[in-house]
């Protein structure tokens, strides 16, 4: 294997797996999306609740 051949072998597995990572990562936020209620105060800043969880105060 030549060093060019090694180059083009590495540059092609961190991009398959740069990929599987960002697909994973989309899944999730999908699925917290689906479970959060953003909520928007006042002063344009939000807040996000997971569904069966309350503020204590």
């Amino acid at each position: 294997m030549t060093v060019s051949n090694f180059d083009f072998t590495m540059h092609v597995l961190l991009f398959l797996h740069t990929q599987h990572v960002i697909a994973r990562q989309q899944g999730r936020q999908d699925e917290a999306g689906d479970e959060c209620e953003d909520e928007e105060d006042e002063n344009g800043v939000v807040n996000r609740e997971q569904e069966g969880e309350e503020d204590d105060d």
